[in-house]
């Protein structure tokens, strides 16, 4: 039988149980390496001063990056255009309008105008010259001819221009110089059929009624220079060198008159009043460009008396011994609505 001790209770079949105790395994203890010296503990970083360096090595870290990124940049934007085909960029204006604007193989100023079937003739002015190279950014200007009528002391003739300025055209195509030269009328801009009257200046003596006064004149003859200085020309009145003489440098006119009675007289000149064309003005309105100022003249009177009192006083001449300032007025001729713009 068994021993009721190495049963188990469970209230159902019972089991066999070894009753012999078992023996324990003590493990084997393994031999440990040598241990070094310990060192002597050191205190530890401050979490503040950490973070502080870790920061600065972050920001070394961000600008060493930043930098050679640059660098890339810098260094491919010059490589680049030396690598890749490349065409200069043209800019073509025409009578002062953009026209074209675009890149271009040509490699004259002759053949990009060519290459844009912009055509030239032989009296068009063409800047940079047809022969120059081609340059990235160029702008080409081309200027057509047109027809204006040239007056130079007397003589008229037609002739094609490219300039719009008319001391422009005297200087640079008539190659006159302005100071020996005055333009006596002409539009502020020149356009197809204007007129321009020039005139060579001469250093000319007046003498009037006893009065000597020398001018720089750009009258064509002498009855015109006499017109310019207020002098009527009266029946008996002698006049030297005549009339319709050309006047020349260093020449004197002489006016004589023999009348009844003269007095003369110091007197204000008022300023003329030049009128000027302005395209930037609308059309109608009015800009005083210069204000004039006032001159001296010397006025010779006829005097008319009856029984001994004087009656009538007429001037027969007015010599200017102090020339005036003219004022000029700006009269628009642009279109009613049109605005006006100016660029750099």
């Amino acid at each position: 039988m068994l021993d009721e001790n190495a049963l188990v209770n469970s209230g159902q079949t019972e089991a066999v149980t070894d009753t012999q105790p078992v023996p324990a395994i003590t493990p084997t203890r393994r031999e440990r390496p040598p241990q070094r010296a310990r060192r002597a503990p050191t205190r530890p970083p401050e979490p503040g001063r950490t973070a502080r360096r870790r920061a600065r090595g972050t920001t070394r870290r961000r600008l060493l990056v930043v930098a050679l990124a640059v660098a890339t940049v810098a260094a491919l934007a010059f490589a680049i255009p030396d690598i890749l085909p490349h065409s200069p960029a043209v800019t073509i204006r025409v009578d002062g309008k953009q026209r074209i604007s675009a890149e271009t193989d040509g490699k004259t100023v002759a053949s990009v105008l060519r290459e844009h079937n912009v055509r030239t003739g032989a009296e068009d002015r063409v800047t940079p010259g047809a022969g120059t190279k081609v340059s990235d950014g160029m702008t080409v200007n081309v200027s057509r001819a047109f027809p204006v009528v040239v007056d130079v002391d007397g003589s008229a003739n037609t002739v094609s221009t490219t300039w719009a300025k008319p001391v422009e055209l005297v200087r640079r195509q008539l190659h006159l110089d302005p100071k020996d030269v005055s333009i006596i009328s002409a539009p502020t801009r020149l356009t197809q059929g204007s007129s321009v009257v020039v005139r060579t200046l001469h250093d000319v003596t007046i003498s009037v009624d006893g009065t000597q006064q020398r001018e720089r004149t750009g009258a064509l003859t002498v009855s015109e220079f006499l017109q310019q200085n207020s002098v009527v020309e009266i029946v008996g009145a002698q006049v030297t060198p005549p009339a319709e003489t050309r006047l020349a440098d260093a020449m004197t006119v002489t006016v004589a008159r023999i009348v009844p009675d003269t007095a003369q007289a110091d007197e204000e000149l008022p300023p003329p009043t030049l009128v000027q064309a302005d395209p930037d003005l609308p059309g109608g309105q009015r800009r005083d460009v210069q204000p004039g100022v006032a001159g001296k003249q010397r006025v010779t009177y006829q005097i008319t008396k009856k029984d001994g009192r004087e009656v009538a006083r007429t001037p027969i001449s007015k010599v200017p011994t102090q020339p005036p300032t003219p004022r000029i007025v700006a009269v628009g001729t642009a279109p009613p609505n049109t605005r006006t713009r100016s660029a750099s």
